[in-house]
């Protein structure tokens, strides 16, 4: 079971996408290990659990087997695998992110920073530090978003991380874009493409960045080169990011006053956007987290109220062991006494005789 249990867990670390083969597997290796085994090794399993039902796209399955997973960490002792347990807590702020839960995603990302650095794990508590401006962005709030951004540049220039820093630097980008602060947009955009590690030597972006094309666009829009922008906007829908490419293009048609490209990417726009919700699961999401919480403060509570009975049961024996050691000592001292008096008085009578 170990050697299977093992088997899985390395094929998430090559970052494989799991499918619905994998679901009997990591059943049986939970129900073995429910009852088997350290506390690692049960986190580890319900954590495989819950990144099979994540890739399958059955949100709530894989926060109850990622809250599972997290009750099952003995953080109080040294061999606790924090690695995993910051991972664990890493996923669970990707699924509130998809589920666009702002509020949820922040406790785990906060969660997820301090168990990184009790690890010490630098890079990882800096990321999830650095995380933050996706809950901000979903609740608009983007002078936070500015501010958590700048810090994360700050702290990843400390530590040595030049790429991250350059990295961190795509929403304080976007946001100059959306108050039209276009020079100071195009000072980050310069640093962001010389320094951030994403671009060959051809100037190409790697694949799955697509998006950052985007902001390309929306500057090279924003000073009047249309074709460039157009061209980046492409370059952004060829990535597979619909929603921006298609919204890039009717920005440009727009500009271009092109009434059949603006009904066309308009409708493709709106379709692209429809699409984004149409996997969000909020309510049983929702439902699941609160149940998670309300345990959790129910399993405190007992514990609170087993820590008290213990400690006044504790003061009970402490105040008797007291009462008895004060008893034996008074006994001891009159004891003594008396034995002295005793002595005493026969030294008298012998003396006298």
């Amino acid at each position: 079971m170990r050697q299977r249990l093992q088997f899985v867990a390395d094929y998430n670390s090559a970052e494989s996408v799991f499918t619905k083969e994998w679901q009997p597997t990591v059943d049986s290796l939970a129900d073995y290990f429910s009852s088997h085994g350290t506390a690692n090794e049960r986190m580890t399993v319900y954590y495989l659990k819950g990144r099979v039902h994540h890739d399958l796209g059955e949100a709530p399955q894989a926060l109850d087997a990622y809250q599972r997973a997290t009750e099952q960490a003995d953080t109080t002792r040294d061999d606790c695998d924090l690695h995993t347990l910051t991972a664990i807590y890493g996923q669970m702020a990707d699924l509130f992110q998809a589920q666009y839960l702002p509020d949820n995603e922040m406790k785990a990302l906060r969660t997820a920073e301090q168990i990184a650095w009790k690890d010490r794990d630098t890079l990882a508590a800096l990321v999830a530090f650095h995380l933050r401006i996706r809950p901000y962005y979903l609740k608009n709030e983007k002078d936070s978003v500015l501010f958590i951004e700048k810090k994360a540049r700050e702290r990843y220039l400390k530590y040595g991380y030049k790429e991250e820093a350059a990295q961190a630097m795509l929403g304080t980008i976007s946001i100059l874009l959306d108050r039209e602060q276009i020079q100071e947009a195009k000072h980050y955009l310069d640093i962001f493409e010389q320094e951030s590690g994403w671009f060959d030597s051809d100037g190409n972006i790697l694949e799955g960045k697509e998006l950052c094309y985007y902001d390309k666009g929306r500057y090279l829009l924003a000073v009047g080169k249309t074709d460039s922008a157009r061209y980046y906007f492409q370059k952004t829908l060829q990535g597979g990011w619909k929603e921006s490419g298609n919204r890039g293009l009717l920005a440009v048609y727009e500009k271009k006053n092109n009434s059949d490209s603006i009904a066309k990417y308009a409708k493709l726009f709106a379709a692209a956007n429809d699409s984004n919700f149409l996997h969000v699961n909020q309510e049983k999401v929702h439902q699941i987290s609160a149940m998670y919480d309300y345990s959790r403060h129910q399993q405190m509570a007992k514990q609170k109220e087993q820590e008290a009975k213990d400690w006044k049961n504790g003061l009970v024996f402490v105040s008797l062991a007291a009462v008895i050691i004060l008893a034996l000592s008074m006994m001891y001292f009159f004891r003594s006494k008396a034995k002295k008096l005793y002595n005493l008085k026969s030294a008298d009578i012998f003396s006298s005789v």
